[in-house]
């Protein structure tokens, strides 16, 4: 067996470089797509101690690297009990790869596996028990405390406007609100409503919670 993988990365190595497109790559890069191939595979053999290694290899190229590289590291520390570091490597494939990235989920789940073999808990939502899960929340408009209208703000209440000039002044009728000294509410268009986002879960919808793991 152990001389069958020898064979195998011997043959990834022949492959690899004597092909004319990749010798006229960098050297680094090279060895970049080597030692993630080599530790992608001691994963699968869970060789994770050896995987670790081919991975602090990539990384020492000061080269390139391959966001998936950071998944790989991180599924690798996770597997030899490093929990902190092995979470902070998850989550940085998340900040460079977001929700689209092919690996996402097996991120989460690495995620909470090592949340619960450190703490004994795992992040967990809940609908929020305010909004109830509408991310916004109803109550009385509080421009016009639910009457519907509010004073005027260009003659102030008064349904009239000064006009200065060389002539002195002059009041007109307001043209904002014709007069009447009131208008109608800016807020809420006087439905004497207003929404707002949900204070509770910050318009999220659901809150999170700590959970106790389940063996």
């Amino acid at each position: 067996m152990g001389m069958t993988r020898k064979l195998y990365f011997m043959v990834i190595v022949v492959l690899f470089f004597c092909t004319p497109t990749v010798a006229a790559q960098n050297p680094s890069d090279t060895l970049v797509f080597f030692f993630v191939t080599q530790g992608k595979k001691q994963l699968e053999d869970k060789k994770y101690k050896e995987a670790l290694e081919s991975f602090k290899r990539v990384f020492a190229l000061k080269s390139a690297v391959p966001d998936e590289v950071a998944y790989y590291y991180g599924y690798a520390l996770l597997h030899l009990s490093n929990f902190s570091q092995s979470k902070a490597a998850l989550k940085k494939y998340i900040e460079l790869q977001g929700r689209n990235g092919l690996l996402y989920d097996k991120t989460l789940e690495a995620l909470e596996e090592a949340d619960c073999k450190e703490t004994g808990y795992k992040d967990a939502f809940i609908l929020c028990d305010i909004c109830f899960g509408d991310s916004t929340i109803t109550i009385g408009c509080r421009t016009c405390k639910e009457k519907g209208y509010e004073v005027c703000p260009l003659c102030k209440g008064n349904g009239v406007v000064l006009s200065a000039s060389s002539f002195g002044n002059t009041y007109r009728t307001c043209h904002r609100c014709a007069g009447e000294k009131i208008i109608k509410c800016t807020t809420c268009k006087s439905s004497l409503k207003e929404t707002l986002m949900c204070y509770s879960c910050s318009g999220k919808g659901r809150k999170k919670i700590r959970k106790k793991c389940i063996n």
